[in-house]
């Protein structure tokens, strides 16, 4: 098939207008995506074309998945090639846009349960957006993808749409929107709910710690949830718009596929870049806040450095990336220590990892061998597994899951679902984890939650939690 890209330059668009506009070009009520890496950014909404695991067969979530796609763009499955023809600036091609859930048994559980909050949020879903916006590099541009048949004439209809782009820029040009600043909401806030209580915590870090005692697993990352009312109820556009303003060193998402749930978050890391026969990754574990001033979080960065309990953690996650990547790969590079990776109000060990891997290989044949990693679940995978499916009462749904976008060719990028929350009318769940080692203390381990939780609900406007 081929694809007809028109594009325009929109410098005076903003991407959160873009995306909260309801007008009928754009797709009201259709997907929207908003994603952030680095300084470049891309706003995407309405659907072309959707694929969703409740509608496939086969038991590899990520192989039917590229499949699906592959036979929506017209090119070949294996990935690594070059994406269907697009009639204008061909370095750009069609990308779909979601997510992968943390594990899709836990999903095929919403189903039966009739979707519980993840209802929107299978094992699996992705769009083609119709429109993008893409900035922070270069020029605004503002995007719109048409499918072409063999008998159509891609100068008539690139005219056509290039009329529609230039009538939503028009509208959408000076719209400035303003997400709340920290706390804002604090006032109609309350916590209703919480995954589980903190004597049920401490007694689930010890059977961990026992099962790690007795060497049936090495880490265990468990969560856990906690659920906020909001009258009247958040704009998830706003809070991301928090997050860009609050943490300008996250990697920022957010993803809607109608209009009852979004799921938003700020990623700390980069779980897969693929670029050709690029890819990097990078392992992100032991945590602690940031100083009030240079001296404290110097010191707070170093005695992060030399915690055995942290490098422990840190390494198994190094280990199970080096593992699983090795053959996979035809040369791997692997930093040879952790540095710390700062962002606004926690720090972390992070190493990260560059590889060359196959001709042919497409970024969620990566995934479906790296995702879950031990940073969001535990080592060995399977077992950790296992283990939270006992240890934790709730679904964790697209939490921990693997967010992002990939093309054609098989390139694209994905991030953990981390530093996140699900927002769905007046609820807003916020979600944390804390990786558990045989030298973790449960105390320890819950005020780690907590930080992580306060660090959510500030960055998205919705002041102390936790």
């Amino acid at each position: 098939m081929r694809w007809l890209l028109t594009e325009c330059e929109a410098p005076d668009v903003d991407p959160f207008s873009f995306l909260g506009d309801s007008s009928r070009a754009t797709g009201a009520g259709e997907p929207r995506a908003y994603w952030r890496i680095g300084s470049r950014w891309e706003a995407s909404r309405g659907a072309l074309a959707q694929i969703d695991s409740r509608e496939l067969g086969g038991d590899d979530v990520c192989t039917v998945v590229r499949e699906a796609a592959m036979d929506l763009l017209g090119t070949p499955s294996t990935g690594g090639g070059e994406p269907s023809p697009a009639e204008s600036s061909p370095a750009v091609a069609p990308r779909f846009y979601g997510g992968l859930a943390f594990d899709s048994r836990w999903s095929e559980r919403d189903r039966r349960e009739g979707g519980g909050p993840w209802a929107e949020f299978p094992a699996a879903r992705f769009f083609l957006p119709a429109y993008e916006l893409a900035g922070g590099e270069g020029p605004t541009r503002l995007r719109a993808w048409r499918p072409l048949g063999e008998s159509a004439d891609p100068e008539s209809e690139r005219d056509e749409v290039l009329e529609d782009l230039h009538r939503l820029r028009r509208r959408l040009a000076g719209a400035v929107r303003h997400g709340p600043r920290d706390g804002e909401l604090r006032r109609s806030e309350r916590v209703v709910r919480e995954s589980v209580t903190r004597a049920d915590w401490r007694d689930s870090v010890e059977r961990v710690r026992e099962r790690i005692r007795i060497g049936d697993v090495q880490k265990v990352v468990l969560s856990r949830a906690v659920e906020l009312r909001l009258q009247p109820p958040a704009d998830p556009l706003g809070a991301v718009e928090n997050i860009c303003r609050a943490d300008p060193a996250a990697n920022v998402f957010a993803f809607q596929f109608g209009r009852k749930a979004a799921f938003v978050g700020a990623s700390p890391e980069v779980l897969g870049s693929l670029r050709g026969h690029d890819f990097r990754t990078m392992a992100v574990a032991g945590s602690t806040r940031r100083g009030e001033d240079p001296d404290t979080d110097e010191r707070l960065g170093q005695a992060l450095r030399e915690s055995p309990k942290d490098g422990l953690e840190h390494s198994i996650c190094v280990r199970e990336l080096r593992d699983r990547l090795g053959p996979l790969t035809t040369r791997l590079d692997v930093d040879a220590a952790p540095r710390l990776h700062r962002l606004a109000e926690i720090q972390h060990l992070r190493t990260d990892l560059a590889a060359e891997v196959p001709r042919g290989t497409h970024i969620l044949d990566l995934l479906s061998v790296l995702h879950p990693t031990a940073a969001v679940c535990g080592r060995p995978r399977e077992t950790a597994v296992r283990v939270l499916a006992a240890e934790e009462p709730e679904s964790r749904g697209w939490y921990a899951g693997a967010v992002g976008w990939f093309d054609g060719a098989g390139n694209g990028d994905f991030v953990p679902g981390l530093r996140c929350a699900l927002f769905s009318g007046p609820a807003v769940r916020l979600f944390a984890g804390a990786g558990i080692v045989e030298a973790s203390g449960a105390d320890a381990e819950w005020e780690e939650t907590n930080l992580k939780l306060r660090t959510v609900g500030r960055v998205l406007g919705l002041g102390e939690v936790g």
